[in-house]
């Protein structure tokens, strides 16, 4: 018998006794589960990257809140340096150019010392009312904070 009708006698054997029917139904079983499996793979991964993409649009938004919170900082303190320096100006009543160097003086200081800028324009301005010379300002102004610093003396 050639190998062509040993085949072709398997096969009908086989799809005569049932075994054909059953091996269907085994495999349409097995296929089943087999979806069900990938199926519960793809809810997981859908669930995955709907968590990944709400992290991310978190973290965009405290990143933005973080931004604009230091944005405001920034601008707010600018805002009270220029209000401090306008208050030496008033009472000192200096040059533009004599002003700009008050003003990198007291940074200076505020630099050295770890005072607050504003605490030490606040101290010019104060020396500028009590008629303390222009080019004196910045020297009682660190001299006064000094004491501010290593005493109970307040400014």
């Amino acid at each position: 018998m050639a190998a062509a009708d040993t085949a072709k006698m398997i096969v009908e054997l086989d799809f005569k006794s049932g075994k054909f029917t059953a091996g269907l139904k085994s495999a349409d079983k097995s296929l089943g589960s087999f979806e069900k499996r990938v199926g519960k793979l793809g809810s997981i991964a859908s669930k995955g990257m709907a968590n990944a993409a709400r992290n991310i649009e978190r973290g965009i938004a405290l990143g933005a809140a973080a931004a604009a919170g230091a944005m405001v900082y920034a601008v707010n303190a600018a805002i009270d340096w220029e209000s401090a320096m306008a208050g030496v100006n008033k009472t000192i009543e200096a040059t533009p150019i004599e002003l700009k160097a008050i003003e990198e003086g007291l940074i200076a200081i505020s630099n050295k010392t770890g005072a607050a800028a504003t605490d030490l324009a606040a101290i010019a301005e104060n020396a500028g009312a009590l008629g303390i010379a222009k080019g004196d300002i910045l020297a009682f102004t660190e001299t006064v904070a000094m004491i501010g610093a290593t005493t109970n003396v307040t400014t």
